[in-house]
């Protein structure tokens, strides 16, 4: 967390344009408050002694409890300021209506992009599922053909070999025919 401050200031002597006139900087000024938490753990004296540190301290840590915001109050009057109107501002019924319409809207938002995310990976999944399907159903078509070919090719080998295997036991059984041989004789050798 960070607190960044900007302010224009005249530049000394080094900052003059050809005109003869100063020119104004913008100048940051950043404060890492994870630092300040870091350095300032407590309210003490080196914490009272700087009313830029002290400010620092009410971002950076809060309050821990009244002594402290008496303590405070004491050493920095605008301190002391804030948190009157801090006290006014917490009691005031119309900003607690604008705090609380704000963190329904905050809510709002927040199931509103949830369901979004939902929806989204819902949509998702529905349309990865039907590629899916798409794509198996097609490479399954194309490996049925072609494993459906390759059967078919070996079965017509296959009967292609018991079909001439069956010309040719005919054809022979014909010529033993011729010769004289009995039809006893023919079915015992093919047998």
């Amino acid at each position: 967390i960070s607190v960044c401050r900007m302010r224009w200031e005249d530049p000394a002597g080094d900052s003059i344009n050809a005109a003869g006139e100063a020119r104004p900087r913008l100048v940051f000024l950043v404060v890492e408050l994870e630092k300040v938490r870091r350095r300032y753990n407590r309210l003490d004296g080196e914490v009272m002694a700087d009313r830029l540190t002290a400010w620092l301290y009410l971002l950076a840590s809060g309050y821990r409890d009244e002594a402290e915001v008496d303590a405070m109050s004491l050493n920095v009057k605008s301190i002391e300021e804030f948190a009157q109107q801090y006290g006014r501002a917490i009691n005031d019924p119309e900003l607690e209506k604008a705090y609380d319409a704000y963190l329904w809207s905050e809510r709002e938002m927040q199931s509103q992009r949830d369901w979004a995310e939902r929806v989204g990976l819902e949509r998702g999944v529905r349309k990865g599922l039907e590629k899916g399907i798409r794509k198996g159903l097609r490479e399954g078509r194309e490996r049925g053909l072609r494993e459906g070919r390759e059967e078919g090719r070996e079965e017509g080998r296959e009967e292609g070999r018991e079909e001439g295997a069956k010309e040719e036991a005919n054809r022979i059984a014909a010529l033993m025919r011729e010769k004289g041989y009995s039809e006893e004789q023919i079915a015992e050798l093919f047998a």
